[in-house]
């Protein structure tokens, strides 16, 4: 089975994307299919503190964002219009487990 991540190189080597490529491996939900190619968004690794208190930690610690990215073209429109919008489709809260990530 072969994978077109080239949109997805494209914006962590030309757009500045935080994050990285993942194979999504969890149930089929209404914006994500198990096996589609995602950008994975980078996240801190929370402490506890004032305003978090320790499961709210660990939940977003576990928990990441994860969008698709548009192609050149359609980036190049968007910014043409005054858009920074590069990626769609945005999942928040998807657990780790369910991601693999791509080595490139």
């Amino acid at each position: 089975m072969s994978m077109d991540i080239r949109n997805h190189i494209n914006l962590l080597r030309n757009h500045g994307y935080k994050g990285w490529i993942a194979v999504y491996k969890g149930r089929n939900t209404l914006s994500l299919m198990s096996g589609a190619v995602v950008m994975v968004k980078d996240e801190p690794h929370y402490e506890p503190d004032h305003n978090r208190d320790t499961e709210a930690c660990n939940w977003l610690n576990v928990h990441r964002t994860v969008e698709v990215p548009y192609s050149q073209q359609t980036i190049e429109e968007n910014l043409a219009k005054g858009s920074l919008i590069k990626t769609f489709c945005t999942t928040v809260g998807v657990r780790l487990r369910d991601l693999e990530q791509i080595h490139i």
